[in-house]
């Protein structure tokens, strides 16, 4: 039995692996639930409503060429084994988990996959950018580099080769998108995945919380869901930091080449606005959210009122009820932020040109290059406001162009230079942001880039100007 978690380890309340030992004859760990020998037991202790992992993988069970992953409720009760009789019964309870079941040859068996030479890898920091670290070894392995970022769940792992050439085709411009999909990726189970973490909100998808499958049959890679404790909705709930308005729509997967080559293949915006359309009124009803919600209530409410629970919960008793309810509009809602994101340009980096202590040249934003899931032109603004260190104080989710102040705007159509010239800049401490405009709807899309004075600021940076250094107090 060991903690498990990333972010989660430091949390007063731990998830749980538990496993079962070897036999020492035969090597095999016996089952002990459901023809499973290990136990992944999540506490899920900053989701308020403690549900929204079971809730979408129960959701996805429905939906068509996209796997789920089966769960149960569990509760975790515990005996003092040293001081108590050996008839005594538990001592405590550790309150309320979700058993996840874990990716495994049993998981590939019971869904009729073939088992000999498949290969499953879970993202742990993987978006299909092909990174000079990344390397095979002689024997056909992962390299230490690509192998922490892909971690290998089932298989030999001697498949490297193929990750490598598939990162590389679609790194390569000069070979047809659609060859490299097709040889590679299956397009029913890409677009099925695509809209469910889409409808369900599940933005934290970008380089974690997803797996890959790769059929030994024919070597193309197949999307599997992982950890959506982070979905529906969650970055709104009491108390959490909500995302960057880009990330909730289609800009999210945007910095991904797999993700960006795909959109920007003619004809592939309204087939995606198709797929999310079908599985939003087919199989992620309200009804659905609804149905679930109230078969799980019964269980979830007793825990969450009562201890060990709710002296942890991120929020109240009465704050808990609300959230739970909120659930059954949260798809709706990531519904209508995906097709309000296809009225917006898609966001890009801008950068500094310049030494730090040389007067700069350049402010750029050329990568990715410019693009509008309608066609539309796009207009640049590029913002500057002068630096005070009381913008320090600002409320979370707010930077310094959300509060009043005089600003300089210069502005850029995409038939100019994606950059500006250094004799355009205002000299001292100034925030900096760029705004990508389509004038025909009105609407604007801010960068990637953020900084982080005491809290993080989404789409500015802060430099000193002309000499390139950063604002005091700001990074």
């Amino acid at each position: 039995m060991r903690v498990r978690g990333s972010s989660t380890r430091d949390a007063a309340q731990k998830s749980f692996r538990i496993r079962t030992k070897r036999d020492s004859v035969t090597g095999v760990r016996p089952a002990m639930w459901y023809g499973e020998d290990t136990l992944q037991l999540n506490k899920h202790p900053y989701d308020l409503t403690r549900v929204r992992n079971k809730l979408a993988f129960d959701l996805m069970k429905q939906i068509p060429h996209h796997q789920s992953m089966r769960t149960q409720f569990v509760e975790v009760v515990y005996s003092d084994i040293v001081n108590a009789p050996a008839d005594a019964g538990p001592t405590g309870s550790l309150g309320l988990f979700t058993h996840i079941e874990k990716f495994s040859e049993h998981y590939v068996a019971l869904r009729g996959w073939q088992v000999a030479n498949a290969q499953v890898y879970k993202a742990a920091s993987f978006n299909f950018n092909r990174k000079s670290a990344y390397a095979c070894n002689p024997d056909g392995t992962a390299n230490a580099a690509l192998e922490a970022a892909l971690e290998q769940e089932v298989g030999d792992g001697k498949n490297c080769p193929s990750i490598i050439a598939m990162l590389d085709a679609l790194g390569n411009t000069a070979i047809p998108f659609s060859d490299t999909f097709d040889q590679y990726f299956n397009r029913n189970n890409y677009l099925t995945w695509l809209s469910s973490v889409i409808l369900l909100g599940n933005y934290d998808t970008t380089t974690q919380n997803f797996a890959l499958y790769q059929n030994p049959a024919n070597g193309k890679f197949y999307f599997l869901p992982w950890d959506y404790d982070a979905a529906l909705d969650y970055s709104r709930q009491i108390n959490a930091t909500g995302y960057a308005d880009w990330a909730y729509g289609l800009g999210n997967w945007w910095d991904s080449p797999l993700h960006r080559r795909f959109i920007m293949e003619p004809g592939n915006v309204e087939l995606l606005k198709a797929a999310v359309a079908e599985i939003y009124s087919r199989h992620l009803t309200k009804e659905a959210v609804r149905t679930l919600l109230d078969t799980y209530k019964p269980t979830v409410q007793g825990f969450a009122t009562g201890s060990p629970d709710k002296d942890n919960l991120p929020g109240t008793a009465i704050q808990w009820e609300a959230e739970y309810n909120r659930l059954v509009d949260t798809i709706e809602k990531n519904y209508h932020a995906f097709l309000d994101s296809l009225k917006r340009p898609m966001p890009f980096w801008f950068t500094v040109v310049g030494n730090p202590g040389d007067p700069i040249t350049e402010l750029r934003w050329s990568w990715p290059r410019a693009f509008h899931p309608q066609g539309h032109a796009i207009t640049y603004e590029a913002e500057f406001l002068p630096f005070d260190p009381a913008d320090t104080t600002l409320p979370a989710g707010q930077t310094a162009f959300d509060a009043p102040g005089v600003r300089t705007v210069v502005r850029h159509s995409t038939g100019a230079s994606p950059s500006l010239l250094g004799a355009q800049f205002p000299a001292g401490a100034h925030w900096v942001r760029v705004l990508a405009k389509d004038l025909t709807n009105n609407t604007s899309t801010y960068a990637f880039d953020d900084v982080y004075d005491t809290r993080t600021r989404h789409g500015v940076i802060c430099k000193v100007l002309p000499l390139n250094t950063n604002c005091p107090g700001v990074q």
